[in-house]
């Protein structure tokens, strides 16, 4: 179940704590990946995590010993909600993406930032972490198999389109 979290001091907490992985609120911030020694996986998505993804998610992070996940807006936020707790389950992942798949959000455990995703509105999630965790996430591909998919995906949007794709695509070449 997703639950929204209005605590001022919480919501201030988890704001410093997005602000160093993030760049803006499409890219995450690449000095900290390097200094964190972290990979970073473009992803093809739809509106966040569904199905398939959202297990595969779930089970990566509960693999890494982490139960409990919240999402952060990536973007400033005036009315809505933007800090959710959720478990690390597939339907409350699936949850969060339905309820913030228009926004820009970064999904993190409670206790670490040593493994997340930055879920853009721009039909791909960056998903970081180490490369166990990576390999995790993808099972049974490989990372070479999702960096394959990201790519045709990317080179099968028009040309006028790319756009959107093109901060996921500057990581298919990025620390191999």
């Amino acid at each position: 179940m997703l639950i929204p979290i209005s605590d001022q001091s919480r919501m201030h907490e988890e704001l410093k704590r997005v602000r160093r992985i993030i760049g803006d609120p499409f890219d995450l911030n690449r000095r900290w990946l390097k200094d964190e020694h972290l990979q970073v996986l473009p992803v093809p998505t739809g509106g966040h995590f569904s199905g398939d993804q959202s297990s595969r998610l779930a089970d990566a992070f509960r693999e890494e010993g982490f139960d409990h996940l919240v999402a952060i807006a990536a973007e400033e936020m005036i009315d809505d909600p933007w800090l959710y707790e959720l478990d690390a389950t597939a339907a409350d992942i699936d949850d969060f993406s339905f309820t913030c798949g228009a926004t820009n959000f970064v999904l993190l455990p409670l206790e670490s930032d040593s493994v997340g995703a930055l879920c853009t509105v721009n039909d791909y999630a960056l998903v970081f972490g180490s490369t166990v965790f990576l390999e995790r996430f993808l099972f049974p591909n490989t990372i070479d198999q999702a960096r394959q998919e990201f790519r045709a995906v990317y080179e099968s949007y028009a040309e006028s389109n790319r756009q959107s794709l093109d901060l996921g695509a500057q990581y298919l070449a990025e620390d191999r």
